[in-house]
């Protein structure tokens, strides 16, 4: 499966209708607290609770990198858990009040 980008503006307003799930790409708390968005949950919480999570939902991930590095390689990973639409957040956490 093939792991597309979203801008800013989609991503919020995705999310504003509910339509997406917006997960922080790192394992460590003290990183996803530095960098957490406000509608934001951490890829820990991602993983322990990934079944409760619909499948028609979009995931959205994002990291500090503007170019999503590492966002790239944790939702090309998190596509094992079976969901359909898996994005990254087209320049990371410094891209979100961009547009």
């Amino acid at each position: 499966m093939s792991v597309g980008e979203i801008n800013s503006h989609d991503a919020k307003w995705n999310l504003s209708k509910g339509n997406s799930v917006l997960v922080c790409a790192y394992m460590e708390d003290q990183k996803f607290q530095k960098i957490r968005l406000k509608e934001a949950i951490s890829f820990r919480d991602f993983a322990s609770g990934v079944r409760c999570i619909p499948k028609d939902k979009q995931i959205i991930f994002y990291c500090d990198t503007e170019n999503e590095s590492l966002s790239r390689d944790t939702a090309e990973k998190a596509t094992c858990f079976g969901f359909d639409n898996i994005v990254v957040l087209k320049g990371g956490f410094h891209g979100w009040g961009k547009e």
